[in-house]
């Protein structure tokens, strides 16, 4: 009988023939003959070939060769070494990593069974910058069998992930910080998608729109026109649409009849929709309607007493007609109090422009309103401020109609007010072209209010001048802030 035997391994002549690159060279130009790798030449053909792959790859891949795995690797995964390289070259995978060798281990015994081991995330602290890092990879890694089918060594293939798995654990922990913030406001907020689907309600919108809800256990993830088909046809409607469809934030103020309150509603175009924050106004607004009765209340009965005074003046002067002129100041200083009234009434008590003031007066007192100009900045006054210089221009109109510049065909008044500084406050009468005046013997009523209410309130001073082209009363103080 005749014994055949076996063919020795083939051998390649130069594994690194045709190959370039940092790694290449230094394979070419490492004394491999003093290790356990021999010569070059004598390298097995499957060692040769994997070899030829791995250094001609940019994905970052080592073999392990022999029971030890000792590696060799390419420039992509020198890069993974760190610090490690060059001196892993050729040195068995446990020590290089040894500070992961518990991790490895296992892995490694799977491989020499002849058991390929995938895994597409794996958490290592690995130590190659001089201090141990938390990484990731994705790896594979394979079998090597020689001619003879016996297990020979093992490839792997990977890829480190911890630059997005830290990515990814930034941009979670800034959700979460996100989630926890809209869900610790008071108010609802609400993220809708461009398919109109509900990507987030935080709890107090869940909670307000609750009694909107139809079976299901959560808003998030449902049809938005479905889940809240009562917005249809409302200005939410309209400010939602607007947002989404045009890309244009917008409010609105509007009363929801189906949870019968008022909403504040803000609606804001986003990279990945809108997002709504809306707030229930209801207790407010029932507030202001409750305050608004009880001011046209007011208004009514203020009106109804200042009638019954006038009513009484007239009825206690008539049979004196000496006294005919001071009823009649007395019932147009009524009137001036009542048209202040009146405007306060419209802005609900609140502060009151001072231009607004000053033209309803002069239209009130003055036969010519258009003669009596005005200039000055934006200046609001709360209303017990209001009442007081109303009453102050209410005297200087009559006083200019009666003695002054508005006596006169050709005669004017300017009225210039400013803000010289925060609360410091400046208002300038001044009356042109009418006839000489001479200061009074004696301050009547009108002159007191003007000079003493004036200044009381406006906690300044008041001047009044007499000069010969007119009067110039000027007030310097500050403006109230309340009352």
């Amino acid at each position: 009988m005749t014994m055949t035997h076996a063919e020795p391994p083939e051998m390649v002549t130069d594994p690194f023939r045709d190959l370039s690159g940092p790694m290449a060279d230094r394979m070419r130009q490492h004394d491999w003959p003093t290790t356990s790798f021999g010569p070059p030449d004598g390298w097995p053909t499957p060692l040769c070939t994997l070899l030829r792959l791995m250094l001609s790859a940019n994905q970052p891949m080592f073999i392990g060769w022999g029971q030890e795995a000792r590696i060799l690797y390419n420039e992509a995964y020198a890069e993974v070494l760190a610090d490690k390289h060059p001196a892993a070259l050729g040195e068995p995978l446990l020590e290089v990593w040894s500070e992961i060798r518990e991790d490895l281990s296992p892995i490694l015994a799977e491989v020499q069974a002849s058991r390929p081991v995938h895994m597409d995330q794996i958490r290592l602290n690995m130590l190659r910058r001089g201090y141990l890092e938390e990484t990731f990879f994705a790896f594979s890694y394979t079998p090597i069998q020689d001619e003879a089918g016996a297990w020979a060594g093992l490839f792997c293939a990977c890829t480190e992930t911890t630059a997005q798995v830290r990515l990814q654990r930034a941009l979670a922990e800034s959700e979460a910080r996100a989630s926890r913030l809209l869900e610790s406001i008071t108010d609802g907020f609400i993220a809708i998608s461009p398919d109109w689907r509900i990507a987030f309600l935080n709890r107090q919108g869940e909670r307000i729109l609750g009694p909107l809800q139809r079976g299901s256990t959560s808003f998030r993830g449902a049809s938005f026109w479905e889940a809240f088909p009562e917005v249809v046809g409302t200005p939410f409607e309209a400010v939602y649409r607007r947002a989404m469809d045009q890309g244009v934030a917008g409010s609105t103020e509007a009363y929801f009849a189906p949870l019968d309150t008022w909403f504040d509603l803000r609606a804001y175009p986003t990279a990945d929709g809108i997002c709504g924050h809306f707030l229930d106004v209801g207790e407010r607004k029932r507030a202001e309607r409750h305050r608004e009765l009880l001011i046209h209340e007011l208004d009514h009965r203020v009106k109804n007493t200042l009638a019954i005074v006038q009513a009484i003046a007239s009825q206690t002067f008539r049979a004196t007609p000496a006294l005919a002129e001071p009823t009649r100041a007395f019932q147009q200083r009524l009137g001036a109090l009542g048209a202040a009234h009146n405007l306060l009434t419209r802005q609900s008590w609140d502060h009151v422009s001072l231009e607004a003031l000053a033209t309803e007066v002069t239209a009130s007192a003055c036969d010519r309103p258009e003669r009596v100009t005005l200039q000055g900045p934006e200046v609001m006054l709360p209303p017990k401020a209001a009442i007081t210089l109303a009453m102050a221009l209410h005297e200087l109109c009559t006083n200019a109609l009666k003695h002054g510049a508005l006596t006169t065909d050709a005669g004017r008044v300017d009225l210039d007010w400013s803000e010289a500084g925060p609360g410091d406050f400046w208002l300038m009468w001044r009356e042109w072209d009418g006839p000489a005046l001479q200061p009074p013997s004696h301050r009547g009523f009108g002159l007191r209010m003007i000079e003493q209410a004036l200044a009381q309130e406006f906690h300044g001073q008041v001047s009044l001048e007499f000069r010969p082209e007119g009067l110039v009363c000027t007030l310097r103080g500050r403006l109230p802030l309340d009352g």
